[in-house]
C-alpha cells in the first residue's frame, strides 16, 4: 500500500482493502491491519476510506487502524480511517519494558478522541508501541532517518560476521495496531464463528494509565488529502474481549495452528 517513504494515497489503500474482501474466501483473511491514517475531511459516512473499511466490516472481516500520532497537539486528533465506528481504532501505550501491567502509560503521542466531526469515542483500545523493535526493510528511509534506533547486531546474535541492519526501534500507534491485529487472529483461530462485532472491546474502557511523554521519535506527519500517511504508532486494551485477546496474545506460540487466519494489512 504505501512506498519507501510511508506514503500512498486513498485509491490505492482503497484498493487494497477490497482485494483483501475479495481474497478472504480463497485465503480465510479475518483481519486487515491498517498501520496508517491521514486528516479527516468530512463525516465517515461521507469518507471513501471509512467507506472500505466498512464494507470490510460487513464482509466479516476485522478491521483494525492505527489512531495515529498526533496527541500532543489536542484531544480530537483520530486520523482517518480510525474514526470508522466498525474498526477497532488503536493507540499507543508504553510497557515500561516490564510484563506487568501495572506501571504502564499511555504515549503521549497517541491520538486522542472524540474523533472530529462525528464525535465518535476513540481509541477503542491501546497496546504496547513504544520503541517496539522489529525487521528493518534494507534501505529503510527511517533508518535513513533516525540511524541511532537501528538495533546494534549484538542484541540479536552472536555471530560473527553477521549481516547488520536488520531490526529498528520504532514508536506510535503504527506499531501497537499490530498486536492488536494479531491478538485478533489468535482469539478468532480459537473462536472462528466470532463476527468483528464480538471481537470488537465493548463501550466501558477500563482505567487509563497515566500519560508520559515518549522516550523515540515521533515520525507521523500531517500530509495532504491526495496522500496517506503509514505513522509508527502504539495502543492498549479495554474490557472484556481485549482482556480475552491480551491473554490468548501472551500465549501465542502455543496457539498458531498450520492452517492458521490471514492478518492482510498496511
Amino acid at each position: 500500500m504505501l512506498d519507501r517513504d510511508g506514503m500512498s494515497n486513498d485509491s490505492v489503500v482503497i484498493a487494497a482493502v477490497q482485494q483483501a474482501v475479495q481474497l478472504k474466501g480463497k485465503y480465510n483473511v479475518r483481519v486487515i491491519n491498517l498501520s496508517l491514517g491521514r486528516p479527516i475531511y468530512e463525516s465517515c459516512t461521507q469518507d471513501p476510506i471509512c467507506e472500505a473499511a466498512e464494507a470490510a466490516w460487513k464482509n466479516g472481516i476485522v478491521v483494525v487502524i492505527a489512531a495515529g500520532n498526533l496527541g500532543r497537539n489536542s484531544y480530537a486528533t483520530i486520523l482517518s480511517p480510525g474514526n470508522s465506528p466498525h474498526a477497532i481504532t488503536v493507540g499507543a501505550m508504553k510497557t515500561m519494558q516490564t510484563p506487568a501491567r501495572t506501571d504502564d502509560l499511555i504515549a503521549s503521542y497517541s491520538s486522542k478522541g472524540p474523533a472530529y466531526m462525528d464525535l465518535t469515542v476513540k481509541p477503542d483500545v491501546v497496546a504496547p508501541g513504544n520503541l517496539v523493535s522489529s525487521l528493518m526493510a534494507p534501505g529503510s528511509t527511517l533508518a535513513g532517518l533516525y540511524p541511532g534506533n537501528v538495533v546494534p547486531t549484538s542484541q540479536y546474535t552472536t555471530a560473527i560476521n553477521a549481516p547488520s541492519g536488520r531490526y529498528i526501534h520504532l514508536s506510535g500507534t503504527s506499531m501497537a495496531t499490530p498486536v492488536v491485529s494479531g491478538a485478533a487472529a489468535l482469539l478468532l483461530q480459537r473462536e472462528p464463528t466470532l463476527s468483528p462485532d464480538t471481537v470488537k472491546p465493548p463501550a466501558p474502557f477500563t482505567p487509563a494509565p497515566t500519560i508520559s511523554s515518549p522516550s523515540a521519535p515521533d515520525t507521523s506527519t500531517s500530509v495532504p488529502r491526495s496522500r496517506t500517511r503509514i505513522p509508527p504508532t502504539t495502543p492498549r486494551f479495554r474490557q472484556a474481549s481485549i482482556t480475552t485477546l491480551c491473554s490468548i496474545w501472551r500465549s501465542w506460540p502455543s496457539l498458531l495452528a498450520p492452517s492458521g487466519i490471514t492478518t492482510f494489512g498496511a
